[in-house]
């Protein structure tokens, strides 16, 4: 919706909100990552690894989750349903 005000709002005669509302998509999407609370294993890991201290640094679980909206234009989507941790829902 925003990109259609956005587009009336600067181009107004130019068909650009329109040209958008039949060939454009804006999917919603979600990505579920895994960031654990920083542990003093993890900050002396760094030290050691890297050469330098990092009062936060980030680590994450290898559990990744990729949900997708399945809305795009003319149905035609890439085939993301091949990656395993990829999910597309209706809304």
């Amino acid at each position: 919706k925003i990109v259609l005000e956005l587009a009336a709002a600067m181009y107004p005669d130019s068909g650009l909100k329109e040209w958008i509302g039949a060939n454009g998509a804006f999917p919603n999407a979600m990505v579920d990552r895994i960031t654990p609370a920083v542990t003093d294993d993890m900050i002396e890991f760094v030290k050691k690894e890297y050469g330098f201290e990092d009062a936060s640094p980030v680590f994450c679980e290898p559990f990744t989750q990729w949900i997708m909206e399945d809305l795009f234009v003319n149905g035609e989507r890439p085939k993301w349903e091949k990656c395993e941790t990829v999910m597309f829902v209706d809304d």
